[in-house]
């Protein structure tokens, strides 16, 4: 899932003195108390009365029940807000309309933080974006009070009010950040930034980072063009809460010994890639029992066919042409899949045996038709060869076209 965000740019103020920088601890009070002091000023210097000042806890969500923390500047700007305790805070200063406003992160690390003054920027117009749009999704930007929803077939909605800073958004369904970014304002035109799909990645149970499969995926992956989520593969209650927001999934080797998966992983309707052994009977891929194990290091790639397909297409074969995935002969396996199948690579003599064949969304399979990309590749052990690489990775990237 790919999203952009444009600032839509009001009147633009020169921000100066604190900026979004973590601020410097003073000397102590007498009740203890961490205590915030500043003033909050415009850019001439002109205080701002009756500036609202509010803390919110770093991890605080408008969806959840965290305490934020208030108080309210006097005539001159000048304000006092105490906290409970130390700790990390987004603190937000704006104006009585909101139209100016400034967003600090602070670690309140001593019983006094001086702010000195804090001048105050227009706030911002934020337009999100997405590509997919076949769900409802809910956003919001940690340690702050913004949220906003997409509804299902819409691609974009708009957070108004937001004062410059540095801010982190995240998919409230994952809680995970699908954007990192700053809003300044030294900004003069509009700002675009890509957000990175989410691939599910489910390992054998007990992973750790040198489990082979795990290790070679993290090795293999384009993680330019997409965020990853390594789960056990006992883990269904994780992979369930992340699958309305997942754009994969890749099932390693090993993964297909626990059944509980594919009641889930059978309904999902994005592309699943099959590693290795195991599963694609269950997914309707092949048959049962219609695979088998080789010992090989090379296979034929079918480039008279599909040679300008985005898998081998990097390859630049228009015939039946050999490639070496493995340094030397490995365990490869093998499948006869669905006739609707795109073979793209088979044993040398005999090709029935096909070690990876995609089906698209909609072709029919094995008493189901495929609700989103499905694919397979060979590897099981052994050390990859740079074509087995480029292979594997060209796969991945084709899963999140």
């Amino acid at each position: 899932m790919k999203f952009t965000i444009q600032l839509l740019l009001l009147v633009i103020v020169l921000l100066n003195g604190c900026g979004s920088a973590d601020s410097v601890a003073g000397n102590g009070t007498e009740t203890g108390n961490p205590r915030i002091i500043g003033i909050a000023a415009e850019r001439s210097g002109k205080p701002v009365p009756n500036a609202q000042i509010t803390a919110y806890p770093k991890a605080y969500s408008p969806f959840g029940k965290d305490l934020v923390y208030r108080t309210t500047a006097d005539y001159n700007g000048q304000f006092t807000l105490e906290l409970p305790d130390t700790g990390s805070f987004t603190i937000i200063v704006v104006n009585a309309n909101r139209a100016l406003g400034i967003s600090i992160n602070s670690t309140i690390r001593d019983t006094v933080e001086q702010l000195n003054t804090v001048l105050l920027d227009s706030t911002k117009t934020v337009i999100i974006r997405r590509e997919t749009t076949q769900n409802n999704q809910d956003i919001y930007i940690e340690g702050t009070p913004f949220s906003a929803s997409f509804a299902k077939g819409v691609d974009s909605t708009t957070i108004t009010g937001i004062p410059v800073g540095t801010y982190s958004f995240i998919d409230l369904a994952t809680e995970t950040a699908i954007l990192e970014t700053v809003i300044d304002s030294n900004s003069n035109s509009v700002i675009t930034k890509q957000i990175k799909p989410l691939v599910m990645v489910v390992a054998p149970y007990n992973w750790n980072s040198s489990t082979k499969s795990v290790e070679l995926f993290t090795q293999v992956a384009d993680t330019g063009k997409f965020r990853f989520k390594i789960a056990d593969a006992t883990e269904t209650g994780t992979i369930l809460h992340f699958s309305p927001e997942l754009s994969a999934l890749v099932l390693l080797p090993g993964s297909e010994q626990f059944s509980g998966l594919i009641s889930i992983v059978d309904t999902l309707s994005i592309p699943v890639v099959v590693i290795g052994s195991g599963w694609c009977s269950n997914l309707h891929m092949i048959e049962s029992s219609n695979e088998g194990v080789d010992s090989l290091s090379t296979i034929r790639i079918d480039g008279s066919n599909f040679g300008d397909h985005p898998i081998l297409q990097s390859f630049g074969v228009s015939t039946i042409a050999p490639l070496q995935i493995y340094d030397s002969a490995e365990y490869l396996t093998w499948r006869i899949p669905a006739p609707s199948a795109d073979v793209l690579a088979y044993h040398s003599d005999y090709p029935a045996k096909a070690y990876l064949f995609v089906y698209e969304s909609g072709d029919a399979m094995f008493g189901a038709v495929a609700r989103g990309r499905r694919a397979t590749l060979p590897f099981l052990t052994g050390t990859l060869s740079e074509d087995g690489r480029i292979l594997y990775r060209n796969l991945l990237n084709w899963c999140l076209e």
